[in-house]
């Protein structure tokens, strides 16, 4: 499994690279709880910037919803099978399935 830097994670909006950069805008960072850099998002003239940087900064929650709601919805599966109603659980196993994808995307796996 790939190792990002841990959350949780947050943005802050600041002039660190801009002032290099001559350039008023202020930045995004995203930045860990020991305020270590995650990612920066450059400025822009639209919402794009501010948008990029709060997908990024919940990175860490929606991995952890997608990895965990897989499982418990797999768990959900096997005692649909085990009780007779196996037919049930064929769409709670593709959205198991696609959340798993989706974790694995995540981390590096697929």
């Amino acid at each position: 499994m790939t190792k990002f830097t841990p959350g949780p994670w947050q943005t802050i909006r600041d002039n660190f690279i801009s002032k290099r950069l001559l350039n008023q805008m202020p930045d995004c960072r995203i930045v860990n709880r020991e305020v270590w850099d995650v990612a920066f998002c450059p400025p822009t003239d639209d919402d794009n910037g501010n948008a990029n940087a709060a997908l990024i900064a919940a990175a860490p929650c929606l991995y952890d919803a997608c990895f965990g709601m897989a499982g418990r919805l797999f768990e959900y599966c096997d005692e649909l099978t085990k009780d007779g109603r196996a037919s049930e659980s064929g769409n709670i196993r593709l959205i198991a399935e696609t959340l798993r994808v989706a974790a694995a995307k995540a981390n590096g796996a697929a």
